[in-house]
Formats: C-alpha cells, sequence, structure tokens
C-alpha cells in the first residue's frame, strides 16, 4: 500500500512540474497537489463504487445506473489529466460534478445514495473555496432536496421510480440532511480556513528563518572577508613601513658615523626627504582606509576655485615628478576659473594619489591632469593622464580593488585608487578609466557642480 502511495506521489509531483510549479515548500504547489489528491481519492471511490454498480446492473438488468457512473468516472479522469485547467477550474469541475452525479440519481430513484453526493458536493466546497461558497452550497442543497419534494408531492414526475407514501420519509430524511450537512460543511471550511492560515503563517516563519539565516551565513562571510583584508592590509602596511623607514634609518647613519661630502650629504638628505614623504603617505593612506572600514569619512565642504586647487597641485607635487617627465597642468580659463561646491581635502587627496600612481608607471613622457568639458553640465570631470606603462585590459577591471597593484615590485600599499574611487563615491560622483598597455592610461572622475542654494 505505502509503494502504491508513494508512487502517486511521485506521479503528482512530476504532473505539477510538467506545468511549471517546481517550488515543493510553496503554498500554489502544496494546494495544488491538495487538489490532485482529492480528485484521485474521489476517483478511487467512484471506481469501487462504479464496481458495485455493475454486479447491482448485471443482476438485475438496470443498466442507467452504470451509466451515470461511467460518465462520471471519465470526467473525472479528463479533470485529472487535462493540463489546460487552471485551479479554480478543476475545482468547480470536480464539485458541480458530484453535484450532477446528486441530481443523476435522484432523478433515477436512488434518494438516499444522492444524499450523500450532495453531502460531499457542499464539504469540498467547504474545504476548496471560502466560507461563503460553502454557504452557497448549502443553500444549493437546500433548494434541490425542496425543489424534489414539491415535484414528488405535486406532480407524477416521479410517479415511476418513488412510491407516494415515501414522501413523508423524504421529509424527514431532508430536515436531518440539512442540519448535518450545515454542521459539518460549515466545520470543514472553518478547520480547512484554519489549516491554510496555520499553514501561511509556518511558511512566512520559515521564511523569515531562512532570511535572517542568510544574513547570518552573509555576516559570518562578511567577517572572514574583513579578516583575510586585515592579513592583507598588515601584510601589505608592514613591509611598505619598513622600506621607507630602512632608506631614512640608513642614510641617517651613513651621516652620522661618516663624513661625507656636501655632495654626497645632499643627496642623501634628499633620499631622507624623498623616503619621509612616502612614509607620510602610507600613514595617511592608511588612515584614511580605516575610516572607510570603519565608516566615519566626514566631508568638509566649501565652496573654492578649481584653480587654486590644481596650482596647489602643480607646485606640490612637481618635485615628486621623475626626470625625464614632463608635469602639467590643462584646462581652459573659462573652466578652471569655476567655483566648486565640494571637500577640498578630499579632492586634493584623490587628486593626489592618481598623480603619485602615474608618477610611479611613467619613465618618459608627460603627466598631465585638469578639468575639461563634462557631457552631463550637473558635473566637472576631471582626468589625470599619464604616457606610461598602461594597464593590461584583463587587470582593469580590479583596479580599484583594495591592496591591487598593477606591478608587486612597485613601492605603495595598493590603496591609493581605492581609497581614490571610494571618496569620489561619497562626494556623490563617479570615476572610470581609459588605458592601452604601453601607450598610457587616463582616469576620469566627475563631481557634481556647485548649485546656488550651496552658496551661504
Amino acid at each position: 500500500m505505502s509503494g502504491i502511495i508513494k508512487i502517486i506521489d511521485t506521479w503528482n509531483n512530476l504532473y505539477l512540474r510538467k506545468k511549471g510549479i517546481y517550488d515543493e515548500n510553496s503554498l500554489k504547489f502544496l494546494f495544488e497537489k491538495y487538489i490532485l489528491i482529492g480528485i484521485e481519492t474521489l476517483l478511487i471511490i467512484i471506481f469501487i463504487a462504479n464496481l458495485i454498480n455493475v454486479i447491482y446492473a448485471v443482476v438485475n438488468n438496470y443498466y442507467i445506473p452504470i451509466i451515470i457512473d461511467t460518465v462520471f468516472l471519465v470526467l473525472f479522469g479528463l479533470l485529472l489529466t487535462e493540463r489546460k485547467f487552471n485551479t479554480f477550474t478543476r475545482i468547480l469541475f470536480m464539485i458541480f460534478l458530484v453535484y450532477g452525479k446528486g441530481i443523476g440519481l435522484i432523478l433515477i430513484g436512488f434518494f438516499e445514495p444522492a444524499l450523500l453526493f450532495l453531502f460531499v458536493f457542499s464539504i469540498l466546497a467547504g474545504i476548496f473555496l471560502e466560507i461563503r461558497h460553502a454557504i452557497g452550497a448549502i443553500i444549493l442543497n437546500v433548494f434541490t432536496i425542496t425543489l424534489f419534494c414539491l415535484f414528488h408531492y405535486f406532480t407524477d414526475i416521479f410517479t415511476a421510480v418513488y412510491e407516494p407514501e415515501t414522501f413523508y420519509k423524504f421529509i424527514v430524511i431532508s430536515v436531518n440532511f440539512v442540519v448535518i450537512n450545515s454542521i459539518f460543511t460549515v466545520l470543514a471550511a472553518n478547520f480547512f480556513i484554519w489549516l491554510k492560515s496555520s499553514f501561511q503563517r509556518e511558511l512566512k516563519l520559515k521564511e523569515k528563518l531562512k532570511r535572517k539565516s542568510e544574513r547570518l551565513i552573509e555576516a559570518k562571510m562578511k567577517a572572514e572577508e574583513s579578516d583575510q583584508l586585515k592579513s592583507s592590509f598588515l601584510a601589505n602596511v608592514s613591509h611598505e613601513f619598513r622600506t621607507p623607514m630602512n632608506a631614512i634609518m640608513g642614510f641617517t647613519e651613513i651621516m652620522l658615523y661618516t663624513e661625507p661630502s656636501e655632495d654626497k650629504s645632499k643627496r642623501y638628505l634628499q633620499n631622507i626627504y624623498k623616503s619621509s614623504e612616502q612614509l607620510l603617505q602610507i600613514i595617511h593612506n592608511t588612515i584614511e582606509y580605516s575610516k572607510i572600514e570603519l565608516g566615519t569619512i566626514e566631508l568638509d565642504k566649501s565652496v573654492f576655485n578649481v584653480v587654486e586647487l590644481l596650482d596647489t597641485l602643480l607646485e606640490q607635487l612637481q618635485h615628486r615628478c621623475p626626470k625625464g617627465v614632463h608635469y602639467k597642468v590643462y584646462g581652459d580659463e573659462e573652466l578652471i576659473t569655476q567655483r566648486i561646491y565640494s571637500d577640498k581635502e578630499k579632492l586634493f587627496q584623490i587628486f593626489s594619489n592618481l598623480i603619485l600612481n602615474a608618477f610611479k608607471f611613467t619613465n618618459e613622457g608627460e603627466v598631465g591632469f585638469g578639468i575639461m568639458n563634462s557631457g552631463d553640465k550637473e558635473y566637472f570631470q576631471f582626468f589625470v593622464r599619464d604616457t606610461g606603462i598602461g594597464i593590461r585590459r584583463e587587470k582593469q577591471k580590479d583596479i580599484f580593488n583594495r591592496f591591487h597593484k598593477e606591478d608587486d615590485f612597485k613601492e605603495g600599499t595598493g590603496l591609493g585608487l581605492s581609497i581614490s574611487a571610494t571618496l569620489i563615491f561619497h562626494l556623490g560622483g563617479k570615476i572610470w578609466l581609459e588605458s592601452e598597455s604601453g601607450r598610457g592610461t587616463t582616469f576620469y572622475f566627475i563631481i557634481p557642480r556647485i548649485k546656488k542654494e550651496d552658496i551661504k
């Protein structure tokens, strides 16, 4: 028996998947399966009843019941196998087939069996439809039985199949039927309403637990990623701190314990100064990265002229430019004299990171920066362009990732571009690049233009 049930369950699941219903935990899947089981159960009962009717018909030479049952069986089989029917159509078809069978049995003289089918008709309405439909089914049953009793009493329509003296018996049976039918139908309807709402609550609870579990898994993954980033950060930064510190201490030790010539002393001091600047840049990037990770970036916006920012960048970073490389600022007078409402310090840091990055990878040609016309009048567009080694196409998608370095042997923590991209995002802009390996790189970024309401 369990094997048969398993085969039927497998067939039902396969049938529902063919209809495009895949989620076995969904309310739709279970409701459709529930309807299939209901149809299959009734089909089995009807088949057994049909066998009994066949025996009765053969013994008594009375074939009308078997014809009705056979038609009923075929229609139920069609209801079970036809995929084009939607859920509501199946339910109505099944319920009114049962009602039709009850009417058919009344017409051929089987009043008591007919009441059983009418009883099942209202119960099915209570199970599969709303309470108002169940009440409607009870009313239809009352109307059907009342109409039958009236026709039986006042006409000769049912004389051929019912004895006249059975009328009062029908009245007694009908009254009892209506009372019992009403009670059980309402109880069935309310029970299945409660069952459905309980199931929906359970599904919502499962979904809630699933979301909570997903959030916990996500939090765990973020924590693990954070640990990995911290490890990478410490590994990168510790190495980058040591490089300029070793240079500073080395050249300082030489000057303390030897007597270098004036030219050598000047060269040593220049190296100490350069290493100190590198160390300061690393410290600055480390602090900024920590602020980004902690979410404590604060913007200090003010109104300033673009030319002030560009001149400061040209002046302060000129000595960091490699020998043999031209360092220039670009922008026509109309653009360069514009005023911008933004965080000047953050904008300076963005430019510095991009320009110093260009210096590292450019040995000849030019490193230029400035302002240019934007396709969107709501934004200023800036750029930093170099004629250096360029960035390979397959590496461009990772260029703004933390700790990413195009060349592992070059100085730096691999944080500059990531920090710049994050700061630009916080300033309300975006950054992108154009590059060709061996021919240089241009970084573009946009910042919102000044608005009248921003000027105090």
